[in-house]
């Protein structure tokens, strides 16, 4: 429950901040479309880095990769907060084979 002060100023609750800093992680970014072969996500663009890991995580669902194809700026949305947006679409790449390592000449 807020509190009002002597001042006229309402005090917030001590887990307000807490509150604002979830909102802000869970709004920064949304999928726009997943398949096997790509991903497109949709987020805030000062938090591209949630972008790449949210690729990242659909991606390893299929033993793939993500590369990233493009990124563009689109019109903010409630899923953004409607703060600065990005778009970036990244396609699941299957990851090259390792290679083994060279037997050393005279060794076998």
């Amino acid at each position: 429950m807020l509190k009002r002060e002597r001042s006229g100023l309402v005090r917030l609750p001590k887990w307000a901040p807490a509150i604002a800093t979830a909102a802000t992680v869970v709004a920064a970014c949304s999928v726009v479309q997943a398949t096997p072969e790509r991903i497109v996500v949709q987020f805030n663009t000062y938090h591209s880095d949630f972008a790449l890991n949210q690729a990242t995580r659909h991606c390893a669902q299929f033993g793939k990769r993500p590369v990233l194809v493009r990124t563009e700026a689109v019109a903010p949305s409630i899923s953004t907060f409607f703060t600065s947006t990005s778009e970036s679409t990244f396609d699941c790449v299957t990851p090259p084979p390792l290679e083994a390592e060279p037997t050393p000449a005279g060794n076998g």
